[in-house]
């Protein structure tokens, strides 16, 4: 009686760690895709957060990663600095899905083969290229997050975006979300 409770309340509290580490994720996503001017935007910053819906989350996490791509390399485009041979976290945005997919998969699947030992192999994988993926994307987008924030930052405003912004602070693009 006593292991049960232990080893749930383990669980519980890799639970809310991993999903405050998610959280976290996600607000650096939903920061970068507001410093995005919404011209170049593909997707609403807000609509990140829909990763968190159980099981739909997986295909909205797959299309906020190539919608967070096309929006980062239309917004370098624009203010000059485009860099064909960046991928924009494409790559290792694409990574973490497929890391999450193949965990699911040999999950379901491996429990109904006889091999277990390759399947608990596979599932290692997969959860090491995922989160070595995950965190490499984490990386990519808080680079981006510098960039942009610095170029909007040197670059003044004009009197009429400032008027647009009167009610929006100093109109600056990030000032909302210092805390």
């Amino acid at each position: 009686m006593e292991f049960e409770i232990l080893i749930g309340s383990i669980l519980f509290a890799l639970i809310v760690g991993m999903g405050s580490v998610f959280l976290a994720f996600l607000w650096t996503a939903f920061r970068v895709t507001r410093l995005i001017r919404p011209e170049h935007r593909q997707l609403d910053p807000a609509s990140v957060f829909l990763c968190l819906i159980p099981f739909a989350g997986y295909p909205v996490a797959v299309w906020m990663v190539q919608s967070l791509a096309i929006s980062l390399r239309k917004q370098f485009e624009a203010l000059g600095e485009p860099d064909p041979a960046d991928s924009y976290g494409l790559d290792a945005g694409q990574t973490w899905p497929v890391g999450i997919l193949g965990i699911g998969f040999f999950l379901t699947f491996g429990c109904l083969s006889k091999l277990h030992t390759m399947t608990v192999f596979m599932i290692g994988v997969f959860i090491v290229v995922g989160f070595n993926g995950w965190v490499n994307y984490w990386w990519q987008l808080g680079k981006y997050k510098a960039r942009l924030k610095k170029h909007f930052d040197n670059l003044p405003l004009t009197q009429e975006e400032l008027d647009y912004a009167d009610d929006i602070r100093e109109g600056r693009p990030d000032e909302q979300d210092r805390w």
